[in-house]
């Protein structure tokens, strides 16, 4: 897959997928949206899919950075309530930015929306779980990337197929929480036997020892 690098192209792409989910909402409701880094809690306007459980909300260049940034969420989000961002595909403005997780890119003749896999640091885990469509995406200058198909941003299906992206994100992340809460919780067990095996006092030794009674007596 050749990956889109032009600033002007990006900006069309962008300016489509934005479009589908503000088209094809039902409901907009007013969320709260809450980021970790940096730590920021923001009400805003997000496009609510019925059909597809699905939510997405735009913006341009947030917190002062220099992007394209796309949040989504699985289930009906509630104004004025806290609303978890299931997944963010944020693309950078042009093909000098490498470090964004999302990009454009043009297969015969049709253009797809897709994922380097970082998703919130964790690359690895997510290409051992991840079931779906995986490409190879190439710059100009010839560098290489491992893609995640997200969708066809050419087809009816676009938000059919974001949507299982979505959700397939949120199981991966989901099984990710408890496999490390499992870790933590063995770990605290296997410190509480040390530490009661630490504490627990030497066996008294009872072995009995025959004394041998002196010829003649």
């Amino acid at each position: 897959m050749k990956i889109i690098e032009d600033a002007e192209l990006i900006k069309k792409c962008q300016l489509r997928l934005k479009s589908k989910f503000f088209f094809q909402a039902d409901k907009k409701p007013k969320p709260i949206l809450s980021w970790k880094l940096p730590t920021a809690k923001v009400p805003y306007e997000v496009n609510f899919i019925s059909r597809f459980n699905m939510w997405g909300a735009y913006m341009e260049n947030p917190h002062k950075s220099d992007k394209h940034w796309n949040g989504f969420g699985i289930g009906e989000p509630k104004a004025g309530k806290a609303c978890i961002i299931d997944l963010t595909v944020a693309f950078g403005k042009d093909g000098s930015d490498r470090e964004q997780v999302g990009v454009f890119a043009e297969k015969e003749g049709e253009i797809f929306i897709c994922h380097t896999g970082a998703i919130y640091g964790a690359a690895d885990y997510f290409w051992e779980k991840f079931n779906g469509e995986m490409q190879t995406g190439t710059y100009g200058d010839g560098d290489d990337v491992q893609l995640a198909v997200v969708a066809n941003l050419d087809s009816d299906s676009c938000l059919s197929e974001f949507a299982s992206f979505a959700k397939e994100v949120k199981k991966i992340r989901a099984i990710k929480k408890i496999e490390k809460k499992r870790a933590k919780e063995q770990k605290t067990l296997q410190s509480k036997a040390k530490t009661t095996e630490a504490s627990s006092p030497e066996p008294e030794n009872t072995q009995q020892v025959d004394m041998e009674t002196p010829e003649g007596e």
